[in-house]
């Protein structure tokens, strides 16, 4: 629809004025045709003189892609068109290159939106075998308005951000996602006064809760197809010890799915000893995580590499590491240090990089090309 092509016809920005366009959607309007009719037909097109040659080469240069994503859909898998989409229309690239300050934080929430959506693809295409392009945005399209929300449908899940669940309040509230790098943010790490914002948009999705509150927090999770270890949130280790009570994961010696309750020692919050395990509680299995072999497409991948040699940086164990320590990658560059685990030869550190990108990771000291900056 045209209200839909307006709206991505210049973004990224193609110089495309709204003068041009004006007239683009006139002639449209005039002939009872669609825009994206005009815009893929030369001869329609050389019908408006107040065109400039350069603007016509831009919309066809534009018809063309959306037409080739168009082909790619019949023949690519979700995801992979998806990921196609975000790289060659130049969109992932603006949100990644923009330098203004104040708009960073919103850019990089923008592409750990896409990677989940891009996540989202790849779990609908796997559970739904030979499902198309518009069934899976189908299936997106169902969201829950939450300003209708009335009595009669309290006895529902209702599903919503932080920031829409203020003022509401629920008997039970589970809070997802309780990651360093997702509550708080990655981008909020490395600022004091962001990192306290997500302190209060934690305490606001917390107070939801009037009866009992469930947090969880993954050991892995996907991001634009690739799975990495995941450090359960700050957030939780500063909420008092005797209002918590903590479960995990675990399978049995046939590979049921269990539950079990564990004591977190006070050394270290995010060790799990599986000697002070207390019982377990058998729950339904559900799918487990599965490492994804999705490799980023060649171009986006050769944009990354330099030029220029750099020089190495090799393993040390001898470096003394604290949590909030700056830490320098050979690949990945600058990053916090957010956990660290594990001791000698398996000592394991969890660093936020300040890349959005990249975003957190957990090394292996005796293997990971980091320096202490």
């Amino acid at each position: 629809d045209d209200m839909s092509l307006l709206r991505i016809i210049n973004v990224p920005r193609r110089g495309l004025g709204d003068a041009s366009l004006s007239k683009l959607t006139a002639f449209a309007a005039q002939n009872n045709l669609s825009v994206f009719d005009v815009i893929v037909n030369d001869e329609l097109l050389s019908q408006i003189p107040a065109l400039r040659p350069k603007f016509r080469q831009t919309l066809r240069e534009f018809a063309s892609l959306i037409l080739s994503f168009a082909a790619d859909a019949k023949t690519h898998k979700i995801h992979e068109l998806v990921n196609a989409i975000l790289n060659e229309s130049g969109y992932l690239q603006m949100l990644k290159e923009d330098d203004n300050e104040e708009s960073k934080p919103e850019n990089a929430s923008r592409i750990e939106n896409l990677g989940e959506f891009v996540n989202a693809a790849k779990e609908f295409e796997t559970e739904n075998a030979g499902a198309t392009l518009e069934d899976f945005l189908n299936h997106v399209a169902l969201i829950t308005d939450l300003d209708s929300l009335d009595e009669a449908e309290q006895s529902r899940v209702s599903m919503m951000t932080i920031h829409s669940a203020k003022g509401l309040e629920f008997p039970v509230v589970f809070i997802l996602g309780m990651n360093e790098g997702l509550l708080p943010f990655a981008a909020a790490l490395f600022d004091q006064r962001e990192l306290e914002e997500e302190r209060r948009a934690c305490y606001v999705a917390i107070t939801r809760a009037q009866t009992r509150l469930y947090m969880t927090h993954s050991r892995t999770r996907s991001t634009f197809g690739d799975t990495e270890a995941q450090t359960p949130s700050r957030f939780i280790k500063e909420i008092p010890a005797q209002y918590l009570r903590h479960w995990q994961e675990e399978k049995d010696r046939w590979g049921r799915i269990t539950w079990q309750e564990f004591t977190v020692k006070k050394t270290n919050p995010v060790d799990i000893p599986q000697s002070k395990l207390k019982y377990s509680q058998k729950f339904p299995p559900y799918a487990q995580p599965k490492v994804s072999s999705y490799k980023t497409p060649t171009a986006h991948r050769s944009a990354q590499s330099s030029t220029t040699s750099k020089p190495k940086i090799k393993p040390n164990l001898n470096i003394d590491w604290k949590i909030g320590d700056n830490a320098k990658h050979g690949k990945w560059g600058m990053g916090k240090v957010v956990d660290i685990t594990g001791e000698g030869d398996k000592k394991n550190i969890t660093i936020a990089f300040s890349n959005p990108e990249v975003g957190q990771k957990t090394l292996k000291l005796a293997v990971a090309p980091i320096e202490k900056v």
